[in-house]
């Protein structure tokens, strides 16, 4: 079962919001928002995506609106499956990502 709630959805679109601390950091949280947000077009039947990301460090919100990528969501669905299917357990995330995290004490991976 995949779960998710989208921070945001209208008749024509979803919408996902992030925050992350610098411009580096900001292709990897682009990524997933951009995924989630497919995921959840996916699921709700919404033509649009709009994905609002806020830099820490300089203040910028960063915002984009665009085609839902049904591709998108229906490959990383397909990963989970074959994930389930295989008994594979999640990819552990960079350990620097480890530091900040909420559920570091409940983790399993080894920098928690």
């Amino acid at each position: 079962m995949v779960t998710g709630v989208p921070d945001g959805i209208t008749d024509n679109f979803v919408y996902e919001f992030k925050t992350t601390k610098n411009r580096f950091l900001l292709n990897y949280m682009k990524l997933v928002a951009f995924t989630q947000a497919d995921l959840y077009a996916y699921f709700f039947r919404r033509p649009l995506k709009r994905v609002q990301i806020y830099l820490k460090e300089t203040g910028e919100m960063l915002t984009w609106t665009e085609a839902a990528d049904e591709e998108n969501a229906r490959t990383t669905l397909e990963k989970f499956r074959e994930a389930v299917r295989e008994n594979k357990a999640p990819k552990m995330p960079a350990s620097w990502k480890c530091r900040k995290c909420e559920f570091k004490q409940e983790c399993v991976s080894s920098c928690g």
